[in-house]
């Protein structure tokens, strides 16, 4: 009996730690990623999962996310949903964010990579709580054999088929040397959609094809303010172009009654005949960006720089540097360099169309050091822990920012002191106080910003005191980021 009760107490202890220590081991799981999985082959985006039980969905907690070792994000999961929710998606195509390191190194290369996700317990970066990594392999460049048969670039036009490309645009204000001058936040931006409607086609590859601007879906957002294209009075017409099987335009506004309607081109030109990798070929290119300038040319010449997986896609890679002269009526005036033009594209060779393509536009110009000022102290430049949501990205320094997804943003302030916005057409839908309207395209189009006018005076440049000029020039560089990519078909 004694034994039989001192075996019983036993158990009764045994059983009541193991309690104890799966109640602990439930309340507080180990970190670890559960996506991607040790060893794994990614490419392109890649989403990084962690179980939404494994971190705190309150307080001040966040994830910090590196690759190799090197910070690339800190994210707030307190709105994730679900456990299968990403709480990061690396795109390991994107430039490294790294001026210190040369050019040709700022890239993910093939070959593996360590993820490192980092919970950190408090607003400090230094607070790590937990640490879970996996390694993968990355292999964004399709494998080809040797010798590679030549390949041909031609596009398909199923009569019926429907595209849809989103056009984006983010301009930069920075110094010579690259840094930032106006914040995260880019002080201005814009967008459209764009569809693409294959009306009719031929057997020699040939189609008509007829491009539709969405009116509800284009915006400018210029200092902050956000302006509805659709809501302004701007009329967007429907153009008809006939286009070979390599994307040239054998004939522009084919239906046109007599109105020279412009677009931007949603489609790169191919060379037209098969070719190999590091094969060029002249190009040109052209570019409308809807409320904020007119069709614009660029020449140049493009290489078949590669094949390289884009949107789950075998692709070509193509890049093209152009020349050409940019005019953008949203940007200040002043003595303006020459443009450095370059175009990065992504063609599915096998399903035979575009998935994406970016150009970079960068040149050197003057602008008054007063109206900077007004931008830097107009431009928000951080916000508070508290204030991050899901998704949400902190900078290197720690400082929060808003990733840079083209939209509205709202809440945004008015324009800076000096700005006067009743001389800046474009910042504003008709009707709205404190704002004008846009007016119909009639030669550039878009928003300008003013000359800067300091408090007291009647002329821009002038003091308050005198008829000497005060105001001074300062050298900066303008980088511009269009994107144009496929969204829907």
């Amino acid at each position: 009996m004694r034994l039989t009760h001192v075996s019983r107490s036993f158990k009764a202890v045994v059983v009541s730690s193991a309690l104890v220590w799966i109640a602990a081991g439930s309340a507080v799981p180990a970190l670890t990623i559960s996506s991607p999985t040790e060893g794994r082959i990614v490419r392109d985006k890649v989403p990084i999962v962690i179980a939404r039980s494994q971190v705190p969905t309150s307080g001040s907690s966040f994830l910090v996310v590196k690759i190799d070792g090197r910070f690339l994000a800190a994210v707030s999961i307190s709105q994730q949903r679900r456990s299968s929710d990403p709480v990061y998606v690396w795109d390991a195509k994107s430039p490294i964010d790294d001026p210190l390191l040369p050019e040709d190194q700022r890239r993910f290369r093939d070959g593996q990579h360590e993820i490192t996700v980092e919970l950190h317990e408090g607003s400090s970066k230094e607070s790590v709580a937990e640490t879970a990594k996996v390694n993968v392999v990355l292999k964004n460049e399709v494998p080809r054999t040797f010798p590679a048969p030549p390949l041909k670039l031609r596009y398909r036009y199923p009569p019926g088929q429907q595209s849809k490309f989103r056009v984006s645009l983010t301009a930069d204000l920075l110094d010579l040397t690259g840094y930032g001058l106006t914040g995260s936040l880019p002080p201005f931006q814009g967008g459209f959609k764009v569809v693409q409607a294959v009306e009719d086609a031929s057997k020699d590859g040939s189609a008509l094809l007829r491009y539709m601007v969405d009116k509800d879906s284009a915006y400018t957002q210029i200092l902050g303010q956000p302006t509805l294209l659709g809501q302004s009075g701007m009329v967007f017409h429907s153009v008809y172009k006939l286009l070979d099987s390599a994307g040239r335009t054998l004939e522009n506004n084919v239906l046109s009654s007599g109105a020279n309607t412009t677009v931007t081109d949603c489609l790169v030109a191919l060379p037209g005949r098969p070719l190999q990798v590091g094969e060029s070929w002249p190009t040109t290119y052209k570019l409308k960006l809807e409320g904020m300038t007119d069709l614009m040319t660029f020449s140049g010449t493009s290489t078949l720089s590669g094949l390289e997986w884009e949107g789950g896609y075998k692709c070509a890679k193509i890049t093209t540097n152009l020349n050409g002269s940019p005019t953008f009526a949203f940007l200040p005036q002043g003595t303006r360099g020459p443009a450095t033009v370059t175009s990065t594209a992504f063609f599915a060779y096998e399903a035979g169309k575009l998935i994406k393509n970016t150009v970079v536009i960068e040149f050197n110009t003057t602008m008054d050091t007063a109206v900077l000022e007004s931008l830097q102290q107009y431009i928000p430049q951080s916000t508070s822990m508290a204030g991050l949501t899901s998704g949400a990205v902190i900078s290197p320094s720690g400082t929060p920012y808003s990733p840079r997804i083209p939209g509205m943003a709202p809440g945004m302030p008015g324009v800076p002191p000096g700005m006067s916005p009743g001389t800046s057409p474009g910042l504003s839908p008709p009707g709205s106080r404190g704002g004008p309207t846009i007016a119909p395209p009639t030669g550039r189009t878009g928003a300008r910003i003013p000359s800067y006018t300091p408090p007291g005076s009647s002329t821009p440049g002038s003091g308050t005191s005198g008829s000497q000029p005060t105001t001074t020039n300062r050298a900066v560089k303008v980088k511009l980021v269009i994107t144009t990519q496929l969204v829907g078909r």
